[in-house]
């Protein structure tokens, strides 16, 4: 499936899937920064979900990225697969 697609899936418009990036991108700049749950969540969920970054859309964010690493296993193992039957040809 191709990530465009996936993300059609998930996100209404570019703008809402740009906005859930952001966040991706912020909560693993503070997950980096601060790697306890406590601190994490004082820094990350408690000051960037807000109105400009709804709580909704950081779990559609969190969703689409599990999905993302699914697909990839799966081409991961596609292409395991292919290059296995290659060498037996």
């Amino acid at each position: 499936m191709r990530i465009d697609k996936l993300a059609l899936q998930f996100f209404k418009n570019p703008e809402q899937f740009s906005k859930a990036m952001e966040l991706l991108y912020e909560s693993a700049q503070t997950l980096e920064q601060y790697p306890d749950f406590p601190d994490y969540e004082m820094h990350f969920l408690s000051g960037v979900i807000s109105d400009e970054y709804p709580n909704y859309l950081f779990e559609k964010s969190e969703n689409f990225r599990w999905k993302i690493s699914e697909e990839f296993e799966k081409l991961e193992e596609e292409i395991k697969y292919l290059r296995e039957v290659l060498l037996k040809i």
